[in-house]
């Protein structure tokens, strides 16, 4: 049959598309850093690896983010928790020891308590957010910078990433500043098994295309050759 390869040569190509597609998103789309974070445990631990995506603007109440220590002046990355934004106001705390944004008690479950915390009282200067540690007794965060000439908050410039994952497995959102009535919230980002499950579906096309197209271009063997027509 003649072109019997165009079949099987298509299926390879889309086997290869699909497998860079997936590979070229997951490149583009995350990047992955080790960051000195005690001061975020227990959500983070010391030597974890974070899956990070660019935040482009989008910074919510609970987020976990990456950011430049420049408003600290101190030049290195950092990983705190957002806990109020710009305009807002951030307090220490009620006296069941929570957390005030805007006025509202905020249950934080995501904490390392270890007895009572540094009291502040600060209002977030616009395009800016404040961070905590979720170890707040063992974190030097925005609290410790209220002097500082952006009142402790970092300008939305300096953040560089969300944290979406740690050591591979998704980073679950919290609802604490949303159960308290508050903006933020958000669902748990796409898994980067899964495009590397893609990955592994387009090659496994392309590699059944290849035997496919052997297959259809190898020449018959031990089939008797055709008689010829009876006169």
């Amino acid at each position: 049959m003649k072109n019997r390869w165009w079949l099987p040569a298509t299926v390879m190509t889309l086997g290869i598309v699909l497998a860079a597609a997936a590979g070229l998103w997951t490149v583009l789309r995350y990047d992955s850093v080790e960051l000195p974070a005690s001061s975020m445990e227990p959500t983070l631990r010391q030597g974890d690896q974070l899956t990070l995506v660019d935040v482009d603007g989008d910074v919510r109440h609970g987020d976990v983010i990456v950011f430049s220590g420049a408003s600290f002046e101190i030049p290195r990355l950092f990983a705190k928790r957002v806990v109020g934004l710009g305009g807002g106001a951030v307090a220490c705390c009620d006296e069941s020891e929570r957390l005030l944004v805007n006025g509202v008690p905020v249950e934080e479950e995501y904490l390392l308590r270890d007895g009572p915390t540094y009291r502040f009282t600060t209002r977030v200067p616009a395009n800016s957010v404040f961070v905590l540690g979720d170890w707040r007794n063992n974190s030097a965060d925005s609290r410790r910078h209220l002097d500082g000439p952006h009142q402790g908050a970092i300008p939305l410039g300096d953040v560089r990433y969300r944290v979406v994952a740690v050591d591979g497995e998704n980073l679950v959102p919290t609802s604490a500043f949303v159960d308290a009535g508050l903006s933020g919230g958000r669902s748990p980002a796409p898994d980067q098994r899964t495009s590397l499950l893609v990955v592994g579906a387009g090659v496994a096309v392309f590699l059944g295309g290849l035997v496919w197209l052997v297959v259809a271009i190898s020449p018959a063997r031990g089939r008797p050759a055709c008689a010829p027509p009876p006169r």
